[in-house]
């Protein structure tokens, strides 16, 4: 089985090569921003000038401009499926719940103040939002439901 930072620098290479054939058919710049080794669950914020990830540090987030980066909550914390609010300014994330083995927590942690609060237990999935940014989508455990 191949390393998976073998796999990394592949994806890495690859995206290297066909960044300049997709930005002239789509007229686009494509920026290639490098994690640390172990990220996982990345999200860019909307105005596309962070990127949050969970690494083996934590939940982090990366300014693209100056590479440099932040953590947020230290490892285990946050587990998994990152969203920016549409404002940019929070990041919601799932986090196993304690009292029941096997089931998600929904939470919501503003960046500028560090403060994070549970939204809504029973989550399987992601977060999504509307173009509008007025309401969100998120799997429950039991059943879809539009907040």
């Amino acid at each position: 089985m191949p390393h998976p930072a073998s796999r990394l620098l592949a994806l890495f290479l690859l995206a290297s090569l066909l960044a300049p054939a997709l930005a002239s058919a789509a007229s686009q710049e494509i920026l290639v921003v490098p994690l640390p080794l172990g990220a996982s669950y990345s999200a860019l914020s909307p105005d596309g000038k962070r990127i949050a990830f969970l690494d083996p540090l934590g939940l982090r987030v990366l300014d693209i401009e100056s590479r440099k980066t932040r953590t947020l909550l230290p490892p285990g914390q946050a587990n998994s499926k990152l969203a920016f609010s549409p404002d940019g300014e929070s990041l919601y994330f799932l986090q196993p719940d304690s009292a029941e083995p096997g089931i998600n927590v929904l939470h919501r942690y503003w960046i500028a103040s560090g403060k994070s609060k549970k939204v809504l237990s029973r989550v399987a999935s992601a977060v999504a939002f509307s173009p509008d940014g007025e309401s969100m989508e998120i799997g429950r455990a039991s059943c879809r439901e539009r907040v």
